[in-house]
């Protein structure tokens, strides 16, 4: 029976219904979220302290698994959030007097911010930054004269900052467990690998497109903090490297292994999983069977690093510099902060000179919808109007049929918690839905979180959902017809950075090469974020798409990087000459202009190929050059990339 292809909408919804599902820490992160929530909308009613909607959108925006983190970042931003009110009170003090002083102010810094975050691993944080100065100066409308400095300031730091030091204590006093985040990391890894020679590797491939980069950090707090003992710190350190490596071999592992081979990994893994449950120690794996494949000795010595007191020095991966190295050249980036920086004065404008104070929120969205690709931004859009639908009607519902019985800030803070739940729960899943749930929070947030007592109108809620869909407009308009940044840009260089990372690691000397667990996992991340930007290309504006064979031609050169990088990261021979080739392989598929004067897809020089490589590895590669040569990764992107470029 010949069988029709899925279509995008249903495919979406499928994948909705998965994101939802529950997973390990998903339910304590989710009530955590609503609790302190619930916490920072108490104080604030009974303080006086204004807008908590927005001080409860900085802790649903910031919360993550670990407590350790979440102890760190809120006393980091808060700190941050400090200088940026110091630094508003001399703004203030020159443009206090004069509104057009103000305007430009308000556009020159959140220029600037929005500058930083797009050119340096600030990201989104330098959008908040830039958000919280314009919002603070918007103040200056709704302030009386006289008292801004006095009290306008003093209500916007305690705005910020409050949440932030509620956030850090809950956390540091019932914030989960950094031991116990990563003991369920290993779990997961260790059932996705065991998931997968059973067949079954969804799950696989989603820890290994994850990465490895927030274990090592959550094990860098264990050793930091004395959060265990120094040798099962160091333990720990090796079986979060052991643990990534066992899912690289998994994912490696030919299906025409024998079934008594399959059999013996399956019963080694199956005892670890048993042992760390139990919280004892691991058993070593049994002996492979002669003529074993690099798959099944890297799984082996994986098990074995695991289960033994044997502690290799892993190398790291080079980290990429906290600025951009093209942040001074690269027009991609001031345009994205122009962009951004005109809905938002724009917004505030419209507002201000309708006298419509009650829409604010379009502002306040302009900055926390906004991403440097069209794709990217529209998705966000969409998840944006989706999730802000769904929390205005539990906000209309809760005033229409809650509020009016409540008079105590107890009964308040229950409707917080049970709502915020909810929202929680949303923003936990992964990047195609997550900012779903923040939006459901931030929608019923400012429904209801009105002055300082309950409330039972309409009107203030259905002005500020009329100006997120004020805010949901401006970005979209700003982002299609002002100089679009199409998907195809990012993928491409993305795509390259694969190509020259899985050339590093095949550079590395066959001896050195398992201990470069970091490198493999930086070419399985970025696999992650090219299949996430195929998954964004449908929300494009069909004129930046890419064409159907350039989708094809991705998804397929995509496949390819995944199952090489393992190949490469797991073989022992020397594979220098391949290492040649992929990095030429890179230059070609990278930005036009690159310097690189390879032909793509162009064959080795005479004697390069030694054929150290195994077969299937050089017939792999070439088909990955026979894809870059064909112009659909690169030639025919070259006007897409002129248009716009990636953030």
């Amino acid at each position: 029976m010949e069988q029709t292809a899925e279509s995008p909408l249903r495919q979406m919804v499928r994948q909705t219904i998965a994101d939802l599902k529950p997973f390990p820490l998903r339910f304590a992160v989710a009530w955590r979220i609503a609790a302190i929530c619930a916490i920072v909308a108490g104080v604030a009613m009974m303080y006086g302290i204004p807008e908590s909607a927005i001080s409860c959108y900085l802790v649903i925006f910031l919360m993550k698994p670990d407590g350790t983190e979440n102890t760190i970042v809120p006393v980091a931003a808060a700190f941050l959030i400090s200088i940026v009110v110091f630094l508003l009170l001399a703004v203030v003090l020159l443009t206090i007097s004069s509104p057009l002083l103000r305007i430009l102010a308000m556009a020159l810094f959140s220029f600037v911010f929005l500058y930083i975050g797009a050119a340096t691993k600030l990201g989104e944080a330098g959008g908040v930054v830039a958000l919280i100065f314009a919002f603070m100066l918007t103040l200056l409308d709704m302030v009386p004269e006289g008292t801004f400095v006095s009290e306008g300031l003093r209500f916007a730091w305690e705005m910020a900052v409050m949440p932030l030091v509620v956030m850090a204590l809950f956390s540091l006093l019932f914030g989960p467990s950094t031991l116990r985040v990563l003991k369920v990391a290993m779990a997961e890894r260790l059932a996705a690998a065991r998931q997968a020679l059973e067949g079954d590797r969804e799950k696989l491939e989603e820890l290994l497109q994850e990465g490895n980069e927030d274990a090592l950090k959550r094990a860098t707090f264990v050793r930091l903090f004395h959060l265990a003992p120094k040798a099962a710190a160091a333990q720990i350190a090796v079986d979060v490297h052991a643990s990534y490596k066992l899912l690289l071999a998994a994912g490696a592992l030919p299906e025409d292994v024998p079934e008594e081979a399959r059999a013996t990994l399956l019963a080694d893994i199956r005892a670890a999983e048993n042992a760390l449950a139990a919280g004892l120690p691991m058993t070593a794996p049994a002996s492979l069977r002669p003529n074993a494949g690099h798959a099944e000795l890297g799984a082996r010595d994986a098990l074995m690093l695991m289960s033994s007191a044997r502690q290799p020095r892993f190398i790291p991966a080079p980290q990429e510099p906290f600025v951009a190295p093209d942040a001074l050249t690269n027009p991609a980036y001031q345009q994205f902060a122009l962009k951004i920086t005109l809905a938002a004065i724009g917004c505030y404008i419209l507002y201000d000179a309708i006298s419509w104070q009650g829409i604010h929120t379009a502002m306040i969205t302009c900055y926390v919808a906004a991403l440097g690709t069209t794709g990217e931004t529209v998705h966000k859009l969409a998840l944006r109007i989706s999730g802000c639908l769904v929390g205005a009607a539990m906000g209309f519902f809760a005033i229409l049929y809650i509020m009016p019985h409540m008079d105590e800030v107890w009964q308040l803070m229950a409707l917080m918690f049970g709502a915020t739940l909810v929202a929680g729960w949303v923003s936990t899943a992964n990047e195609r839905l997550a900012y779903a749930g923040v939006q459901i929070g931030l929608a019923f947030f400012l429904c209801v979180l009105q002055g300082f007592s309950p409330t039972t109108s309409l009107d203030s809620g259905w002005d500020r959902i009329v100006g997120i869909l004020v805010g949901n407009v401006a970005v979209y308009l700003v982002s299609t017809l002002i100089r679009p940044a199409p998907l195809a840009g990012t993928v491409r260089q993305n795509m390259a950075k694969a190509l020259a990372g899985m050339a590093r690691l095949a550079s590395i000397a066959p001896e050195q090469r398992n201990l470069h667990v970091a490198q493999a996992a930086v070419v399985e991340t970025l696999v992650g974020r090219i299949r996430y930007q195929l998954f964004l290309l449908p929300f494009e504006p069909r004129h930046l798409q890419l064409s159907a064979q350039q989708k094809i031609n991705f998804s397929e050169m995509t496949a390819q990087v995944s199952i090489l990088n393992r190949e490469i990261y797991l073989s022992q021979d020397d594979l220098s000459a391949l290492s040649a080739r992929l990095s030429r392989l890179s230059q070609s598929v990278g930005v036009a202009g690159s310097g690189s004067e390879c032909v793509p897809g162009q064959a080795p020089a005479a004697g390069e190929d030694d054929l150290h490589a195994p077969a299937s590895m050089r017939l792999r590669l070439g088909r990955m050059e026979e894809l870059g040569a064909s112009g659909g990764l690169s030639g025919e992107m070259n006007g897409a990339l002129a248009a716009g470029g990636g953030r």
